[in-house]
């Protein structure tokens, strides 16, 4: 087998994105993908927000070896990239109430701080210089994507992750959008 693949852009590929959503208040797991015998591999994965008052608010990506289960969720049908690819062979699964039992951790892949804009923030950001949004970006040929390699493995966009959790407020809003390779 040779050190360099075809370029992934041949694969499976399939999408989704939301807007505007409400999450639980002092959310965990918001959303999890997983479940496909073969290999995922993660390519973009955006997140932000506004709230009433803006502030920062830790997200990260949690890999589990098992699903999350309980909670108010729903499972989402991706978007395909092209007609030609087959329906997807992942679960992905949205909460509007945190699930009541998370799958085991097995990994804190990464997690990064966003900023929540409150109604006044713009054009003028309280916090001069300040992210307002999370992005997971595997898309560069020289970087290697977090992957999900097998049906026992599961990655969560989680809101209770690094040094200090902050708390999601009923209030708050969230947009989401995920682009991932299947094989």
């Amino acid at each position: 087998m040779s050190a360099v693949e075809i370029i992934d852009s041949s694969l499976a590929t399939y999408s989704y994105t939301i807007c505007n959503v409400a999450i639980a208040a002092g959310a965990t797991d918001v959303w999890q993908l997983g479940g496909v015998a073969g290999q995922t591999k993660l390519r973009w994965i955006e997140v932000d927000g506004n709230a009433a008052n803006e502030r920062y608010q830790p997200v990260g990506l949690i890999r589990r070896s098992a699903v999350n289960t309980g909670g108010t969720s729903a499972t989402i049908v991706p978007a395909r990239a092209s007609i030609l690819d087959p329906q997807s062979g992942n679960v992905l699964t949205i909460w509007s109430a945190n699930p009541t039992v998370l799958g085991v951790q097995v990994d804190a892949v990464v997690d990064q701080d966003t900023v929540l804009m409150g109604p006044q923030a713009f054009p003028a950001q309280a916090v001069p210089g300040a992210q307002d949004r999370v992005l997971f970006d595997y898309t560069s040929e020289s970087m290697k994507s977090v992957s999900l390699d097998g049906s026992g493995d599961f990655m969560s966009i989680n809101f209770q992750v690094g040094a200090t959790a902050v708390n999601t407020l009923v209030t708050d809003r969230f947009d989401f959008a995920i682009w991932w390779t299947e094989r």
